[in-house]
């Protein structure tokens, strides 16, 4: 943890998980964290994750997601609103198409579960 920085704290994590979705099917691996910052009141307020996904199929792909966050329930400082943006890289082949979308999230976060959904816009 890094306290006092010009945005808030910043706090290293490490993340695992699962990758659901109709294109693309995974696990998250290591290295991935979240370089999450939190803000002078104690929120959430910075996302800035970094993920390796291996599909389902064995294909590895980095994924970059940078966010904000926003409190969902003032009375419970736990559940946040969370909205992002996300950039891809991946090799040639059945995923190379991921290397040219920027898609947006949207999702929450509840306790230490987070669901967020991603939308295409190109």
């Amino acid at each position: 943890m890094v306290p006092n920085g010009p945005a808030g704290t910043r706090m290293i994590v490490a993340v695992t998980g699962k990758v659901y979705g109709p294109a693309l099917n995974g696990e998250v691996v290591a290295p991935t964290s979240e370089w999450a910052t939190i803000g002078s009141n104690g929120v959430l307020a910075g996302i800035d994750l970094r993920a390796v996904i291996r599909t389902d199929d064995g294909q590895l792909i980095y994924q970059h997601v940078i966010g904000r966050t926003a409190q969902d329930l003032p009375d419970n400082p736990s559940n946040f609103i969370i909205r992002s943006g996300v950039t891809f890289e991946a090799s040639p082949g059945k995923y190379q198409y991921l290397n040219n979308k920027f898609v947006f999230g949207h999702g929450t976060m509840t306790g230490d579960k987070i669901k967020v959904e991603y939308y295409d816009t190109s």
